[in-house]
């Protein structure tokens, strides 16, 4: 699974710039079970949603700060690539007490520091790719959320009505990587 988000070359947004950006968390996004070529396995998985009030966006006719995510394999095993961007973005490791209890929905809402990169798409596109999240730095503000947080759960009774929050847009990338055959739910889009 990639790790970015494409940016279309006709009549979208022009990919932002490679560099630090503040940002809060606005969405976790439950992808359900999805099946990884690389390691032939099926994995739970995870899409954070972040967004950057600095660098803005035309959303239907509005002024809205731009979002990135980046999915992951729903783990915080040691080695996991969601443990290691949870324990930079706190700024330490977690200890086995702390691991028992978290719920990754803590993190919405929770400032941070992206480090985005961009990156040439096999066909052409070029992609703004999360490169790494780490705590803010000292004294550094992050505006708060414009945007009303989600928390999106495939199994929950307002899945679809959670996944309208989204940007269409947004909701077309999402539906793509859902893979719920057992849940029961049809996304619309409309």
């Amino acid at each position: 699974m990639s790790l970015t988000v494409k940016e279309t070359k006709g009549g979208g947004s022009a990919p932002i710039e490679p560099g630090a950006y503040p940002a809060r968390c606005v969405g976790v996004v439950d992808l359900g079970i999805q099946h990884n070529d690389f390691n032939n396995k099926d994995q739970e998985k995870v899409r954070l949603i972040f967004e950057l009030p600095t660098e803005r966006v035309q959303v239907d006719g509005e002024d809205k700060p731009r979002w990135l995510s980046k999915p992951y394999t729903a783990s915080l095993h040691e080695k996991s690539t969601l443990r290691h961007d949870l324990d930079a973005w706190r700024g330490k490791p977690f200890t086995q007490e702390e691991l028992a209890g978290f719920n990754l929905a803590n993190v919405i809402n929770a400032p941070c520091l992206l480090t985005v990169v961009n990156q040439e798409g096999k066909n052409g596109g070029t992609y703004a790719k999360i490169a790494g999240i780490s705590k803010p730095m000292k004294g550094m503000e992050v505006p708060p959320l414009e945007n009303e947080p989600i928390q999106f759960d495939m199994d929950a009774e307002d899945a679809e009505e959670t996944l309208k929050l989204l940007p269409t847009c947004r909701r077309t990338r999402l539906s793509a990587e859902f893979n719920c055959p057992s849940s029961g739910i049809t996304f619309t889009l409309a």
